[in-house]
């Protein structure tokens, strides 16, 4: 028995002092914090305000829609894998309404530069058929324009049966 206990302490201190257990008993944890580290850093830089601007060519649903998103991103969304919501950072939109220009195009471009420098993050043009759309139309009756890949929210917040029906009651 003693001998037994002789050569499992040796293969025990030859095992804990090799060079790759003790790079890996300190590499290993330094790892994964950091990986945790840049995933934290990555979701602060991304939680600034966002600045939206509003195109509205009926005249009157700039207000309520602007009051729908606002509501809506109050609300916990859960895009996180298993529901986990415990780090996450809401990001605050910031609207502002823009009168329709005669000139359409050219105002769409001066948004989109805006957009491209960084100054707006979406542009949200509402057509002037949206309280009233005409039927059999299968067009889209509010546009969006963005650089960013993750503008799911803003769709979920549009589509919304509850803001839709406070939409339509401004022309009753």
């Amino acid at each position: 028995m003693h001998r037994i206990l002789l050569i499992a302490r040796r293969d025990y201190l030859q095992t804990v002092l090799s060079k790759a257990y003790l790079i890996g008993l300190i590499l290993l944890p330094l790892l994964i914090g950091g990986g945790f580290l840049v995933v934290a850093v990555a979701s602060r830089s991304n939680a600034g305000d966002q600045r939206v601007a509003v195109i509205d060519h009926t005249g009157v649903s700039a207000a309520a829609v602007i009051q729908a998103c606002e509501e809506a991103s109050r609300k916990p969304v859960s895009n996180a894998p298993g529901g986990f919501q415990g780090s996450q950072t809401m990001q605050r939109y910031v609207f502002e309404e823009v009168k329709p220009d005669a000139d359409e195009a050219a105002q769409l471009l001066s948004l989109s530069n805006r957009i491209r420098t960084g100054e707006l993050f979406l542009v949200l043009d509402i057509s002037p058929d949206a309280l009233r759309p005409p039927a059999g139309a299968k067009q889209d009756l509010v546009h969006y324009y963005t650089n960013s890949s993750g503008i799911n929210q803003m769709s979920f917040w549009l589509r919304s049966e509850e803001h839709t029906s406070e939409l339509q009651s401004l022309t009753n």
